[in-house]
């Protein structure tokens, strides 16, 4: 087995628990946000782009995840308007 695979097969775990202890749609969730779980999975990821490794594409679970991690984000403040980006320009 490579060392992508052992990571791959490392993240679909660290996946599991999160959704387990979570739920499915746990990027939402802001207790996951800097758990260990959390730790662990920006520590494969990062490996796993050192190694050169790419997503083979979006599905459209990633995408409703994504958009749902940018509302969530938006409305915690931790994304600003655009209409304020503007101002500041």
């Amino acid at each position: 087995m490579s060392r992508i695979e052992e990571l791959l097969e490392q993240r679909s775990v660290l996946v599991e628990m999160a959704s387990v202890m979570y739920g499915d749609m746990y990027v939402t969730d802001e207790n996951f946000w800097k758990s260990s779980i959390e730790r662990d999975m920006f520590e494969i990821e990062s490996e796993l782009m050192d190694l050169g490794y790419e997503e083979e594409g979006i599905t459209p679970e990633i995408e409703l995840a994504a958009l749902l991690l940018f509302d969530v984000l938006k409305k915690g403040g931790l994304i600003p308007d655009e209409e304020e980006e503007d101002e500041e320009i």
